[in-house]
């Protein structure tokens, strides 16, 4: 029987009060437990695809009444014109009470040809916690979408050509990059200098540091008879090198005048130079000794500092 309709007889007069109390008992228990309700809507116009909006419930339930948020909506396809595209709630607790924001995110789905209502479904939420689980509705709402352009103008519409890519600005970038090439380039050359070509210019530029050097090694390899001799050719090297000639004992004088520096070291080169004589042409035997490895060192070490003091 239609509630709104007046009862004919004492049978339908019970009949009427017992269906009221039994629409009433929900809207009782809903009224304890739902403390407010209210709904915010976009604006109803202007909507046209791929545009989206939202549509808030905002919501306070009293205790033990809460939210039950597995009935909220999925994402997906509502009709031919929307989808649902997101779902979120905000809880805001109080005393005895909490405070629930939901916003359910639409987004029109197709283009109408022309000027189109469309409704968007009303979606049933329930609570949880009460004697009853009381259903809290999202009603539906309707607002209008049209087509992106006209249908008549489309008919004659004529597409533009595309636009070309919007050229950047690369002078500066190009700039920094040349300075950086050339900057890393000269490390490159710089590197390579002190690692390959300054020590083949050190030793033409410093002949008797590199004779030094091999004299000490040769020293340390002591069981070799041959090794005086080698250091005297060494040293001899070292000598022709400074020169720019072949030094022997016969123009040791003239070495002397065009290097006046070593002219200290006279006595001890003459004696060298008269020493070596012995070895290599008159077969001397006994040549390896502590004493003239060491004063062949010496002289060595005297003349490398002397070419290092004109340096």
């Amino acid at each position: 029987m239609n509630s709104g309709n007046k009862p004919r007889s004492s049978l339908d007069k019970m009949r009427y009060w017992a269906l009221l109390g039994l629409h009433l008992i929900p809207v009782a228990v809903a009224a304890q437990g739902i403390a407010d309700i209210r709904f915010v809507t976009p604006r109803d116009f202007g909507y046209t695809i791929g545009d989206t909006f939202i549509h808030e419930m905002h919501l306070t339930l009293n205790e033990p009444i809460t939210l039950d948020t597995t009935t909220l909506p999925d994402n997906g396809r509502l009709n031919r014109w929307l989808e649902i595209s997101g779902t979120k709630v905000e809880v805001r607790a109080a005393d005895q009470s909490a405070s629930y924001r939901i916003i359910v995110e639409y987004q029109v789905f197709n283009a109408p040809q022309e000027l189109t209502s469309v409704t968007v479904p009303q979606l049933e939420f329930m609570t949880m916690g009460g004697p009853n689980r009381i259903p809290v509705f999202l009603p539906e709402w309707t607002f209008s979408i049209g087509p992106i352009t006209d249908l008549h103008a489309r008919q004659t519409l004529q597409l533009q050509e595309d636009r070309p890519p919007q050229t950047i600005p690369v002078t500066g970038r190009r700039i920094r990059l040349v300075i950086w090439a050339l900057l890393l380039g000269g490390l490159l050359i710089y590197l390579a200098y002190r690692r390959f070509l300054l020590p083949r210019l050190k030793r033409n530029r410093y002949p008797f540091s590199s004779a030094l050097r091999e004299l000490r090694d040769l020293h340390r390899q002591r069981s070799d008879p041959e090794n005086y001799r080698r250091g005297l050719k060494t040293f001899h090297a070292a000598m022709n090198a400074t020169a720019g000639q072949v030094v022997f004992a016969g123009n040791l004088d003239n070495f002397l005048l065009a290097n006046s520096r070593y002219g200290e070291l006279e006595p001890e080169l003459r004696g060298l130079y008269a020493r070596s004589q012995d070895v290599f042409f008159n077969d001397a035997g006994e040549t390896e000794t502590d004493s003239a490895w060491q004063q062949l060192v010496d002289i060595c070490r005297r003349c490398r500092e002397f070419e290092r003091s004109v340096a």
